[in-house]
């Protein structure tokens, strides 16, 4: 029988080495978890079970990253919305002045200056018909469809009704009352709905929104304009030069008139971008703020334990030379 050399001695000192080495081990696991995630492997010993304040920071660093993403949402249509206004603006200001000094008694000139504004007529419908991620940016709360219908079916209604005046001056005036409240363009061109998009919250306490529409008087006043140009030489002015070049003259002043309305509707959106960024910036300063006082909760210092660590180590390879000293007294002393 294998006699028993260790005495009661022998086995606490065992169980005392045991007991530190595994309370060193389990600090160095947990210094090394907390290294490579850096993060506290304990938090609710660290918080001493009070969630009160992380659950408050993480509320708040949710509610943000929804006001960044609305933001992110209005910001797209705004710009798209500065965009198709812009290349509106671009493409007839300059074109109003082309009108007003349309030629006198120069028949193919006059007719090229109307297709032009035909032309343009249907670049200006194309650019408020645009769409961000699928939705009308021009249409109100109606964005799953065009804001306008299709330039030509509206071309071809008014021609119709250019074709059935009288007289020059009553072709003029049923295309501008068309385009003009209660007109037909209420149901026949603009397919948008009169209620604009509310306004959504895009930070604490603030809410904005995109309010123009296609039905707004300096763009009904634009399409207007263009479509008595483009009719200049259509039903009573066929023929006639000189009716039709004051047709063309009259569609250039109704045009240079509408471009303070187009600035106006320019300014709106830029306003609205303008405020858009100072919510933005302060919204990512918060978070910012947030997500520094939410690391203080959960995260570690890495340098510091990675110093820690090192000391651990130190430790651990200590009571490993220590157990391996006793064990060989220990086996020294029953030979």
């Amino acid at each position: 029988m294998t006699p028993d050399f260790m005495t009661v001695g022998d086995y606490a000192r065992q169980l005392v080495q045991r007991r530190q080495n595994a309370d060193v081990r389990a600090q160095m696991d947990r210094l090394l978890a907390e290294t490579g995630s850096g993060k506290k492997a304990d938090l609710p010993g660290a918080l001493r079970g009070d969630f009160t304040r992380l659950a408050a920071f993480e509320r708040d660093l949710a509610d943000l990253a929804a006001f960044e993403t609305a933001g992110a949402e209005l910001r797209m249509r705004m710009e798209a919305a500065q965009r198709a206004l812009g290349g509106v603006q671009d493409d007839t200001k300059a074109f109003a002045g082309d009108l007003m000094n349309a030629p006198i008694g120069q028949a193919l000139g006059l007719d090229v200056l109307a297709e032009d504004a035909r032309g343009r007529f249907e670049a200006t419908v194309s650019r408020l018909n645009t769409t961000v991620a699928g939705r009308t940016v021009f249409a109100g709360i109606a964005t799953d469809g065009p804001a306008l219908a299709p330039a030509e079916d509206m071309l071809t209604t008014l021609e119709a009704l250019v074709s059935a005046a009288p007289d020059a001056a009553s072709a003029e005036t049923a295309v501008r009352d068309w385009f003009a409240p209660g007109g037909g363009f209420d149901t026949a061109g603009y397919l948008g709905d009169t209620t604009p998009v509310p306004d959504q919250p895009i930070g604490p306490g603030v809410r904005l929104g995109l309010s123009v529409t296609a039905e707004d008087a300096a763009i009904r006043g634009t399409l207007a304009a263009l479509a008595v140009a483009a009719f200049s030489g259509t039903g009573p002015m066929a023929g006639s030069p000189s009716a039709q070049q004051a047709r063309l003259v009259n569609a250039g002043v109704a045009l240079h008139g509408a471009q303070t309305g187009l600035s106006d509707l320019r300014g709106r959106v830029g306003a609205g971008e303008a405020r858009l960024d100072e919510v933005a910036t302060r919204n990512a300063a918060e978070t910012s703020a947030l997500e520094i006082a939410r690391s203080a909760l959960t995260d570690v210092d890495i340098y510091d334990k990675a110093t820690e660590l090192e000391a651990v180590q130190g430790q651990l390879e200590l009571l490993y030379a220590i157990t391996a000293r006793s064990a060989r007294l220990s086996l020294v002393s029953a030979l």
